[in-house]
């Protein structure tokens, strides 16, 4: 008889595929799973939740689950849970990573064509995109939407795909607005799409930057915080 936590004989658990079962467990945000160094047998199981349910409940439908799905047995006291507040940031504090501001927007207007920096700032960190395309019509709000992307994708290392869906201003009462659509695309998971939103204050392209951090930083936080878990 195998020990708790072994596959069936003759068969090996695929990872990914376990973790993405029981990040769809009720209430679970993702999962990791760490396993002997051999492969053989699930070692740890940790799984980031939202306190909608108790971590006892996510426990036992982890367990339930790994037996019904994959055949292993595991040791509920293997399974660790870690809940936040699924739509709220975590509450700022002297150790906890801000969020990521503006550092600086250059915009270089050329004869025929635009091109957009911004440098972007965490901590002591500074990250940096540009895009550069045509100077015709309303252009410069999807170039600076663009440039921020890149430096976002440049503080995240790869670990997800952000994609520019739509940047549009819009005229709200006597004040105008930039609207951002992007789609996040995270291992394990369903692309999501997420929309922001930024009054222009005095630079259209201003507004397109903040409309995307608006978008995004929330989720950048909670992404980093399950990253925490591996």
């Amino acid at each position: 008889m195998g020990e708790m936590g072994d596959p069936p004989a003759g068969s090996r658990v695929d990872p990914d595929e376990l973790e993405q079962a029981i990040a769809r467990v009720r209430g679970a945000l993702s999962a990791r799973v760490v396993f002997t160094p051999g492969g053989d047998a699930v070692e740890e199981i940790h799984v980031l939740a939202h306190t909608g349910r108790t971590p006892k409940q996510i426990v036992r439908d982890v367990v339930s689950l790994c037996q019904a799905q994959f055949g292993l047995e595991i040791d509920h006291r293997v399974v660790s849970v870690a809940q936040v507040e699924a739509e709220e940031a975590p509450a700022g504090g002297p150790d906890e990573e801000p969020r990521l501001q503006i550092d600086s927007i250059l915009v270089e207007n050329r004869q025929k064509t635009i091109r957009v920096r911004v440098q972007l700032q965490q901590g002591e960190a500074l990250y940096e995109g540009e895009s550069e395309g045509s100077a015709q019509g309303a252009n410069g709000i999807r170039l600076g939407a663009e440039a921020v992307i890149r430096a976002i994708q440049e503080f995240m290392e790869g670990l997800c795909r952000i994609t520019l869906e739509d940047v549009l201003a819009v005229e709200m009462g006597d004040a105008e607005a930039v609207v951002a659509a992007v789609q996040l695309s995270v291992r394990g998971r369903m692309p999501e799409s997420l929309v922001g939103s930024a009054l222009v204050q005095s630079d259209p392209v201003e507004a397109a930057v903040r409309a995307v951090l608006d978008a995004l930083n929330r989720k950048l936080i909670l992404f980093n915080l399950e990253e925490e878990l591996v």
